[in-house]
């Protein structure tokens, strides 16, 4: 697997033909970020694996410490989650790839769905992601949930 930066308009391109979609790690939203300013940098990312988009990412850098950044990915990488090994190569190659951008961490917040509810807030469904979150926790990923640190900036 490797991991390409992509230009706009190519990040939209496949961003439109890819399969699943979120808005915060959408062509749109890098757009936004970069209009604001916020971060040191924004990149897109495309995940390849035989010329074939196979994920994207909007990832931000800010700066951490005094000379330090750290890279955020906030609710994504988008791909396919039900496949764990695609999500250990995926995640250990943008590890590899935040660090040639001399980040010296990486923060992901996946979008993972814990419960699922009806209309009469029922759970329907619960622990769908819990093979995903084992395998960052095998990554050596903390999961935890800091509501002011998530939304710093984003938008």
């Amino acid at each position: 697997m490797k991991i390409i930066s992509a230009t706009a308009s190519e990040f939209l391109a496949a961003q439109e033909a890819f399969l699943t979609s979120n808005i915060l790690q959408s062509h749109q939203i890098a757009e936004l970020q970069e209009e604001r300013n916020h971060y040191n940098k924004v990149e897109r990312l495309l995940f390849l694996e035989d010329e074939q988009v196979i994920g994207l990412a909007v990832v931000d850098y800010q700066k951490k410490w005094k000379y330090f950044q750290e890279a955020l990915v906030i609710q994504g990488p988008v791909l396919d989650y039900s496949n764990p090994s695609l999500v250990v190569q995926a995640i250990q190659s943008l590890e590899h790839h935040v660090r040639q951008q001399q980040a010296i961490s990486l923060m992901c917040h996946p979008y993972l769905i814990d419960q699922r509810k009806d209309e009469n807030l029922a759970i329907i469904s619960q622990n769908e992601s819990q093979e995903i979150a084992d395998v960052f926790r095998r990554l050596s990923y903390n999961r935890y949930f800091d509501s002011d640190y998530l939304f710093n900036g984003m938008m």
